[in-house]
């Protein structure tokens, strides 16, 4: 892999979008609408092994 030394994430949670509104779907959680539940996406995971790891495996 590649070593590590920063990384920049868009956004931590959905959030509103001035385009798209609420239907922007770019954070490392997904946030239901109506019950507020933040649930991990694959990239969470992903960024989290990055983050242990301090390599990004390619391929």
């Amino acid at each position: 892999g590649a070593p590590v030394e920063g990384l920049a994430v868009w956004s931590l949670l959905d959030g509103f979008d001035f385009a798209e509104g609420s239907a922007s779907r770019r954070g490392l959680y997904s946030v239901d609408p109506v019950s507020l539940d933040r649930i991990a996406r694959d990239s969470a995971a992903w960024l989290s092994q990055v983050a242990n790891d301090h390599v990004v495996v390619v391929g």
